[in-house]
């Protein structure tokens, strides 16, 4: 990102409102879809161009900004009111029916930030006398590496690219789909750590962090796959998924905006004077497979029963091991993961209810960083069981609001067991990897977060133009989560905005976004600054409050 300072501030303001005016005309327009069809094809081409502008509405906090593990992400954009994005992103989707059997999908997107260079910033101090945080650095040349650029100036990714075939069998409708694609099983909406679905998809952290109480099935990226389907009778339907590409989250970046730590996750090569070792994943190709049914109990009631075969999409992070003599750190992704499920979808009076069990055979688990293992090349693993329910309320009027949705929903996970192999990194309270308890971030047996969505609307309060007021919460309760990812006990993260949209295609949205989480006591680094020893969850955004605004339109 490109970094205002006070003294440039004007020029910054110019320069972040010029693409805002240009996307205000844009969304003045009356640009419409495009739609064919022919004797045989019915077609469409959609594109939705978004633009997002954000400030940073809180300057750094000196006990966060003077730890070395941090500080490149507190500096890239320093001060209340620096633009931390300027970011215009186009989605293009291109598909069609043939004869109502034969289905193609096409669908990309591109960005760039004007906000971001591949410059990276360091707290100008001295760490120690004679050390600056500048040598301390998680990018050795002073730059972001060619991936880290993709994902935040310039850059763009295929999203579906698939095939898909329908038609009757022997009295039974089937469905075979190949290619891109994305499947979402289970119905957790906000806990994807601890859904049924699980790993069933890569997921876009960097556009979760920037969108918190944006449902994880919106986040999924799409991956190369084969999927069948088929309705056994009016109320017995099944399906199987098998997976032909290795997938691994998307996750912000160190020295970005909304970066838990600067050493991680792709691209940097030094973890404060330790240096990055290669990862360990899975091959291109591994066993990968789901079968799921679903049974259609009453007109209103379905459940559904799962077993899926997995490799995690998520990273124990960082790892340590010794080469040569010589220690490295390391990311590595779990494999041959057991997943049983079981949902049930349900009225609840005139609201929604969904329930997902499902029980995890062999998952990681938090892991502290060490060098004592079974296997140097893998963290904590062992067994765990995840419980989500939640609830869709529809708002009805009052004089408050017109309408709406206000959706609740809470996770639990119990740690049931924890394997043999590197238990001794187990970062859990009572095992060798904890070092503290649970408010230095270690994992609890049990843990319970809460997330909730509330969206008032108002319609036609202006002739065309709904309103609405989108805002967020989710809370760790109790507990941290034994599994990688969730939420810690203590921490939350929330958003709260006003949208308006104009003629169902034209789309302004405000948002104030932030996070808190428990830090710990205080220390001092070698030359006396004051810095946080330690927390529980992401303490280390606690000052990265932000103002979001976007303007997306469709044509």
């Amino acid at each position: 990102m490109k970094v205002s300072r006070r003294a440039s501030g004007n020029k910054a303001m110019q320069l972040a409102l010029l693409p805002a005016m240009v996307m205000a005309a844009a969304c003045s327009g009356n640009a419409q879809a495009f739609t064919f069809q022919t004797e045989d094809w019915d077609g469409y081409w959609d594109n939705t161009l978004t633009y997002n502008l954000g400030f940073r509405a809180r300057d750094v906090s000196n006990k966060i900004g003077n730890d070395p593990a941090y500080d490149e992400s507190e500096y890239k954009f320093r001060s209340r009111g620096d633009v931390v994005t300027n970011r215009f992103n186009l989605l293009t989707e291109l598909g069609g029916t043939y004869k109502d059997k034969l289905a193609l999908r096409v669908s990309a997107q591109g960005w760039h930030d004007f906000a971001y260079n591949d410059d990276v910033k360091s707290n100008p101090g001295e760490y120690a006398p004679g050390v600056s945080y500048e040598s301390l650095s998680a990018y050795s040349k002073g730059h972001y590496n060619d991936g880290v650029k993709d994902k935040y100036i310039t850059g763009g990714r295929l999203l579906d690219a698939f095939v898909q075939y329908s038609d009757i069998f022997a009295d039974r409708s089937y469905t075979v789909r190949l290619g891109r694609n994305t499947q979402y099983w289970g119905n957790g909406l906000f806990f994807p750590f601890q859904s049924i679905s699980y790993s069933q998809g890569a997921i876009d952290g960097i556009a979760g962090a920037a969108a918190p109480g944006t449902p994880a099935k919106a986040l999924f990226i799409p991956r190369n796959q084969v999927n069948l389907s088929t309705q056994l009778t009016s109320e017995f339907a099944v399906g199987f998924q098998y997976f032909l590409q290795r997938a691994e989250n998307v996750l912000p970046q160190g020295g970005t905006y909304l970066a838990p730590a600067d050493f991680l996750f792709n691209g940097q090569d030094n973890m404060l004077g330790v240096p990055r070792g290669s990862n360990e994943r899975a091959p291109d190709l591994h066993n990968n497979f789901g079968v799921n049914a679903s049974w259609q109990a009453t007109p209103d009631t379905t459940i559904g029963v799962y077993y899926r075969k997995l490799d995690e999409v998520q990273p124990w992070a960082p790892l340590l091991r010794l080469q040569g003599g010589a220690p490295n750190y390391f990311l590595s992704y779990n494999q041959d993961v057991d997943l049983f499920g079981i949902s049930v979808d349900t009225p609840l009076g005139n609201n929604s209810l969904g329930l997902e069990l499902s029980y995890r055979d062999g998952t990681a688990l938090n892991t502290a960083p060490g060098f004592v293992a079974d296997d140097p090349d893998r963290g904590a693993t062992g067994n765990v069981v995840n419980l989500i329910a939640n609830v869709l309320v529809p708002l009805g009027s009052t004089p408050l609001y017109e309408s709406g949705t206000f959706i609740a929903e809470l996770a639990h996970t119990r740690v049931l067991s924890v394997d043999s192999s590197n238990k001794s990194l187990y970062n859990g309270e009572g095992y060798d990897g904890c070092a503290g308890n649970k408010w230095d971030g270690c994992s609890t047996r049990s843990a319970t977060a809460l997330a909730l969505s509330f969206t008032p609307e108002w319609n036609q309060v202006f002739p065309g133009v709904n309103m609405s007021m989108p805002s967020s919460l989710t809370v760790g309760l109790k507990g941290n989560p034994g599994v990688l990812g969730g939420t810690a006990q203590g921490s939350y993260k929330f958003s709260v905005g006003v949208a308006a949209t104009y003629m169902n295609r034209h789309t302004l949205k405000v948002e104030y976004i932030g996070s808190r989480a428990r830090a710990g006591g205080t220390t001092l680094t070698p030359s006396g600054l004051e810095v946080y020893d330690g927390g529980n969850g992401p303490y280390m955004l606690n000052d990265r409050d932000w103002v979001s605004i976007t303007a997306q339109t469709t044509f």
